[in-house]
């Protein structure tokens, strides 16, 4: 049983939200890691997964650590724990899939810019969705260190999260408030390294997320090392564009993307 099996089998036994457990979808040399956000789970990109699977390419969605359970299971994580796994988790694909590639969505995505930059000899190219290291949320950044509040909070409202209402993301509805300085942290971290993203990037995001600045795709196309950079704005989705109405057109450019660089 291979380490990714291995992450599938495990998850399995624990008592996970229906529709939260990671999965492993074989196919040729090429792979491509798949990344969910802060509170997410793979469900998020299920439907993207599919669509790399019928394009053999192998498509990896693990769960990354205090997600798919309860949010107080997340409150017990620090970003180095879902760095650390994502970087595992990759390592572990590269050694079945030579040809690697990263996609990630919201907090997700900025661990794509962070492996990317960290792990150029892996990587072919990445995908970030919804990313970024702008936030511009003063009260979001005043949460995290509220002595006032308990550690879990409500969450952002549903309507914030996808345009096509008849869809629902399994993920939290509550936030892991007291992980709010590890996800800014994570952003500012990753800032400093954009400079040298040297591997192909493309970038996708929603014209009207208001969970992550769009202004955060001309910051990170301006700021990142990489000669090979390309944005593309989703004009018909919110936050969760994977799963929005614009899921085919996430789905066809990030198999362009990698068909381009395998």
């Amino acid at each position: 049983m291979n380490p990714l099996q291995r992450h599938v089998q495990e998850m399995a036994s624990r008592p996970l939200m229906p529709g939260a457990e990671p999965f492993w979808l074989e196919a040729g040399s090429t792979g491509c890691l798949l990344l969910h956000g802060w509170g997410g789970t793979p469900h998020s990109l299920r439907y993207l997964a599919r669509r790399l699977h019928e394009a053999d390419i192998a498509a990896f969605a693990p769960l990354l650590p205090g997600n798919g359970t309860q949010a107080a299971d997340l409150a017990r994580t620090r970003a180095a724990d879902w760095v650390h796994a994502a970087e595992d988790h990759l390592l572990a694909l590269h050694e079945i899939c030579p040809r690697t590639f990263v996609v990630g969505l919201s907090m997700g995505a900025i661990l794509t810019l962070y492996l990317g930059a960290v792990f150029p000899n892996v990587v072919r190219g990445i995908v970030s969705i919804n990313g970024g290291v702008i936030i511009r949320n003063p009260e979001f950044a005043r949460l995290g260190f509220r002595r006032d509040l308990p550690e879990i909070v409500p969450s952002w409202d549903e309507s914030w999260l996808l345009k096509d209402r008849s869809v629902t993301e399994v993920a939290y509805r509550e936030m892991a408030r007291t992980t709010i300085p590890d996800v800014l942290g994570l952003a500012k971290a990753v800032e400093e390294l954009l400079p040298v993203l040297r591997v192909p990037v493309l970038l996708l995001h929603s014209a009207a997320d208001r969970v992550i600045p769009p202004i955060n795709a001309s910051y990170l196309i301006e700021r990142i090392g990489s000669p090979a950079k390309r944005y593309l704005m989703l004009t018909n989705s919110y936050h969760v564009a994977t799963m929005d109405y614009d899921k085919d057109v996430v789905a066809d450019e990030v198999i362009r993307f990698i068909l381009t660089y395998q």
